[in-house]
């Protein structure tokens, strides 16, 4: 490709604001401009409204209100880009946001990234609206396996559409580091995500309970991170088993602190389910593969995107999330074994160090749009 060409990024977030897909969107327009591409990203967050650098890439910050008020504002910038710039292709970063970018530039290729619940939850007109939008796209790109036979199964998409293009992987995975646990030191177990019910921590609790009942849990600790709308019944379960010498639920911590906790982890646990009929499930689990990054072993759900790169007794565990004794087997097993744990742990690092990076997850979509 010659020169620089310039991309014009439609997201439903942004940083500051947290939250996955804000995250994605900063991830995806920082791996743009490292291929030489101009990314101009139209988006909404919390902070100064309109036009504005944020470390280095142009953003149009729409300000508050609510969708049908964004969606005037994002159409609004969107046309008046068009009379001001010009764009090689267009990019959303859920099918929701795509919609201002195809009246704008009708004729202009545009790829759309599918997460997980975003594109099976909305029924009725809005169902219909969304393949009209997804059809339309010159790419969906489904950040796992999971995300895309799922919108196959339910007919959002055809089945000879949709690309998988796993998301990368933020920070320095030199930082790695697994703990050489003694007989007289405490196995650290960690989670950290939103609890909410699909996460199943609730799962890993009862498992930990189990362990405890049956008198093989052995020397350990879990640290539970995050906030969200369980946190209250997942204290209350807790003190239910009298599990407060063994189990911390620390609240909302920072990246400095997250960090803290990865580097004395020994072993991630994240058993997630899929819950509403299968339309509440997890599309790629980027957490998961942070944790792999840092060497350490992990449990995951079967059900979701996880299963992308989890690959059972190779690099972690993967178990049925609904079945407490397969869960607690799985600790067990890890708590145990610290030479278990050392392979696992190396195995799962070098594989999403060799397979999950921003960069690929960029020129993926570089491809699939530039030759359109």
């Amino acid at each position: 490709m010659e020169g620089k060409q310039r991309v014009l990024l439609f997201a439903k977030g942004f940083p500051p604001t947290d939250g996955g897909v804000e995250s994605y969107s900063w991830e995806l327009a920082r791996a743009l401009k490292e291929l030489t591409i101009r990314p101009i990203v139209i988006t909404q967050f919390v902070g100064r409204v309109g036009p504005q650098l944020h470390r280095g890439i142009p953003v149009i910050n729409l300000g508050p209100g609510n969708q049908a008020l964004v969606f005037i504002k994002m159409l609004t910038w969107a046309v008046r880009m068009r009379r001001t710039r010009q764009f090689a292709w267009l990019y959303a970063t859920t099918w929701r946001v795509a919609i201002p970018g195809m009246i704008a530039f009708p004729r202009k290729p545009i790829g759309i990234t599918a997460h997980g619940r975003e594109v099976v939850v909305p029924s009725g007109l809005l169902k219909l609206l969304m393949k009209v939008v997804l059809g339309r796209a010159t790419q969906v790109f489904a950040v796992s396996r999971y995300t895309r036979d799922v919108m196959r199964d339910r007919k959002v998409i055809s089945p000879q559409t949709g690309v998988v293009n796993w998301n990368g992987l933020s920070g320095d995975a030199a930082n790695w580091h697994i703990r050489s646990t003694s007989s007289d030191d405490n196995t650290q177990l960690f989670t950290i995500c939103r609890l909410v019910p699909r996460k199943n921590v609730r799962g890993a609790i009862e498992a930990i309970a189990l362990l405890r009942r049956q008198n093989r849990l052995g020397n350990c600790r879990y640290i539970i991170a995050g906030r969200g709308e369980d946190e209250t019944a997942l204290r209350n379960l807790v003190a239910q088993h009298n599990l407060e010498d063994v189990i911390q639920l620390v609240g909302y911590r920072t990246d400095e602190e997250v960090t803290a906790y990865f580097q004395s982890t020994d072993v991630f646990v994240h058993p997630q389910i899929v819950l509403k009929d299968g339309a509440d499930f997890e599309g790629f689990g980027l957490v998961v593969a942070e944790a792999m990054s840092y060497g350490i072993p992990v449990i995951a759900g079967r059900d979701g995107g996880t299963a992308d790169f989890v690959q059972n007794g190779q690099n972690g565990i993967l178990v049925d999330g609904h079945a407490i004794p397969e869960i607690a087997d799985a600790i067990e097993q890890l708590v145990q074994s610290p030479k278990r744990r050392n392979q696992l742990g190396s195995s799962g690092r070098h594989w999403v160090s060799e397979n999950l990076s921003w960069s690929k997850h960029a020129k993926k979509i570089l491809v699939g749009l530039s030759s359109a």
